[in-house]
Formats: C-alpha cells, structure tokens, sequence
C-alpha cells in the first residue's frame, strides 16, 4: 500500500497520497466525506499526524 515511511511526524495532504499511491483528490474527498484518517487543519493548512495514519492503516486491514 505504501513505500518507504516518511521522515516526519505530520504529513501535508500531496505527501500522503504519495505514501498511499493515490491521488490527493481521494484524500479530499475522503475529508469531506468523513472517511479516511483523522487530520487537521490549522489557518486552512491539512496535516496528517503519521501516528494517525498508522492507526488508520492497522484498522483497515481485512482478512479472508
């Protein structure tokens, strides 16, 4: 799902559809939809706390 882990605690909304492979309008989306991982906004800026993301990840794993 994703490459190499970044080398930051918080992740700007480009750099984790980079981590993810998919395009940065799916994580807007996403935040208006109220789906994908807790992030926040300071002055309109989207952060993403990479402890956030990888709690996001561990719930979305599915097994057959």
């Amino acid at each position: 799902m994703h490459h190499k882990q970044p080398h930051t605690d918080y992740l700007k909304t480009a750099e984790l559809a980079n981590y993810w492979s998919i395009s940065a309008r799916t994580l807007e989306r996403w935040r208006y939809d109220g789906k994908g991982p807790i992030f926040f906004k300071m002055e309109g800026l989207v952060r993403y706390r990479m402890i956030d993301v990888l709690e996001y990840e561990k719930h979305s794993i599915v097994r057959n």
